[in-house]
């Protein structure tokens, strides 16, 4: 089970609004088996997500869209209880199609294999 804990602001490369998520050593563990896995293929991970500087989160805003309401979505989201607990069910791979990501592929991590739309 995982929990977030506050909120948090990326400022770059891109802005977004974000509930941070607790860094188990669970979870930890995952990341760094799967960037471990990724590398040992020829994969290169990018800097913002190697073990040492990677901030696992919940998005709540992002992207031009949001630009200029960011002081509005912080306001809304102080109101809020943003202690969060979930499971994690799957790892799902994204690709860039035209002007947002789309689900490629998904990798169960517990019970049956998850469409490529289903959550």
């Amino acid at each position: 089970m995982l929990e977030t804990s506050g909120i948090g602001l990326f400022s770059a490369p891109a802005r977004i609004l974000h509930a941070p998520v607790v860094k188990t050593p669970v979870l930890l563990d995952l990341h760094q088996r799967a960037c471990a896995e990724l590398e040992g293929l020829g994969g290169e991970i990018p800097p913002l997500y190697r073990p040492e500087r990677w901030m696992p989160h919940v998005t709540l805003a992002q992207g031009e869209t949001a630009r200029g309401t960011y002081g509005q979505a912080v306001d809304l989201v102080l109101q809020q209880d943003l202690r969060l607990s979930f499971e994690v069910r799957n790892l799902t791979l994204f690709d860039w199609i035209g002007p947002r990501y789309e689900p490629c592929d998904r990798f169960p991590l517990m019970g049956r294999a998850a469409a490529a739309g289903e959550p």
